[in-house]
């Protein structure tokens, strides 16, 4: 079995689409497959597509009814043992994190790492998550999914991405595997992605509904309870796993170039 089966969805992302597709095929690692999804772009991001199509195992370009739909196409063509998402503007730190994390042999459920964020200013940030996956810390933040590998197995015995969910149906995934489905998890601090904060869930016109889905979620999957005493909390819990971790993070990244880079590659 392929070990790993990348996945990149995109629509209309002539301008982002190339610094992804080679982002996955110069990877040192090569026990892939790569599998694009595209929503029937009409901007050029096919005839880009198509100068590397002999390195991307599958391509399907047809209309989608949104990005979790096109997610789930891939899932579906997917037959590593493991499933990541590395959808367009996104891109691998460099081309050996892969083999890096690998190298390990990871073997839980889900595996997640950490990745580095491109602030609008050009400053970059490293966002780690931490080893323990808690409510409280769920509530406060969210593991990314551009740092996380998920077993197929995972989706064929548990659930795919909910289509009701427009711009937090990831989120709503992990919640669900992790606390309904208990399924195994493990961190390794490697930095495995690049992502800028132009997508769909981090921009303005979808704040309000990604947080009414967030806030659906968690009380789907960590409970009325839970959820009132979060929001009772919230300033105390928000400081605690958000706002001095974020700190942290910033300081660390303006102070130390070796934090932006992986100690081991």
């Amino acid at each position: 079995m392929t070990k790993l089966s990348i996945i990149t969805v995109c629509l209309n992302e002539a301008k982002t689409i190339e610094k992804t597709l080679k982002s996955v095929i110069d990877q040192t690692f090569t026990d892939y497959e790569y599998i694009v999804i595209d929503g029937d772009s009409t901007d050029g991001t096919l005839e880009i597509t198509d100068e590397f199509r002999d390195r991307i195992d599958i391509v399907i370009s047809e209309p989608d009814t949104g990005i979790y739909n096109a997610m789930n196409k891939g899932i579906k063509k997917a037959t590593g043992e493991y499933v990541f998402f590395l959808n367009a503007g996104d891109n691998f730190l460099n081309k050996h994190v892969l083999q890096l994390l690998f190298s390990k042999a990871p073997s839980a459920d889900l595996v997640y790492c950490d990745m580095s964020v491109q602030i609008n200013n050009g400053f970059v940030l490293r966002k780690q998550t931490p080893k323990s996956i808690t409510k409280a810390f769920m509530y406060a933040d969210s593991i990314p999914h551009q740092a996380t590998f998920t077993k197929k197995e995972m989706f064929v015995k548990h659930a795919n991405f909910d289509e009701s969910y427009k711009v937090a149906a990831d989120y709503e995934l992990s919640l669900n595997l992790i606390f309904s489905q208990n399924i195994s998890t493990e961190y390794y601090p490697l930095i495995i992605s690049e992502y800028n904060l132009l997508g769909i869930s981090a921009s303005e016109e979808h704040r309000k509904q990604f947080f009414e889905e967030r806030l659906k979620a968690q009380k789907k999957y960590l409970g009325a309870g839970t959820v009132s005493l979060c929001i009772l909390l919230k300033p105390l819990i928000l400081l605690r796993y958000k706002f001095l971790p974020i700190a942290y993070y910033m300081l660390r990244s303006k102070l130390s170039p070796n934090y932006l880079k992986n100690s081991d590659g």
